[in-house]
């Protein structure tokens, strides 16, 4: 009779191990961010002929995203100049809830410090492939600044959440930070040269 009740206990000890483990393991799925949405076609071959436009140097090199965190209502893209030096490639991807992803290519490194600009301690961040990238706010964006490993391509993300809520430091946890952080790292891993 003993070692039936220590057989059931230890069943149901081993039963409720499985159990938490599992819903422990769903939770982390849950937190994974999900990049459901693609841009449509018209928008795509949009960007396809701006990118066109670009010098060799670069056109070849420059990757853009295949996923977004939000359904994206518009684009629009643009060859710029900054100062003399520098083509740049301006994209706004625009949500239907007023979300805003503004995406800056350089053909190579181009210092900036927002720590001295927003008086915000920029975050270091290593994203899939390795390449690094400085994690920053001000009260307007989320921002992410970073060099591609593989080609030397400088990438600028701004990223502005839905309705254009401000995302100062006064209105986001460390939880949010976190929490947007790996949504902006998801986003940035499924950029792909097209």
């Amino acid at each position: 009779m003993k070692k039936i009740i220590i057989l059931v206990l230890s069943l149901s000890i081993i039963v409720v191990a499985a159990v938490f483990l599992y819903s422990k393991s769903e939770a982390i799925d849950e937190s994974k961010p999900k990049l459901n949405y693609k841009i449509d076609s018209k928008s795509y071959n949009l960007l396809m002929t701006e990118k066109d436009k670009l010098p060799e140097s670069m056109k070849e090199k420059v990757k853009l995203p295949n996923k977004f965190p939000y359904e994206v209502s518009s684009v629009k893209a643009e060859i710029g100049q900054m100062g003399t030096s520098y083509t740049t490639f301006d994209i706004f991807y625009n949500g239907k809830k007023k979300e805003l992803i503004m995406l800056r290519i350089l053909p190579k490194k181009v210092e900036s410090d927002y720590s001295n600009e927003w008086g915000v301690k920029p975050k270091n961040i290593t994203l899939k492939n390795g390449s690094k990238g400085t994690f920053s706010k001000n009260p307007n964006a989320l921002i992410f600044d970073w060099v591609d490993k593989d080609t030397g391509i400088q990438y600028m993300l701004s990223f502005r959440r839905e309705n254009n809520k401000e995302v100062s430091d006064k209105n986001l946890t460390k939880e949010d930070d976190t929490k947007n952080i790996k949504i902006i790292k998801a986003f940035v891993d499924s950029f792909s040269i097209n």
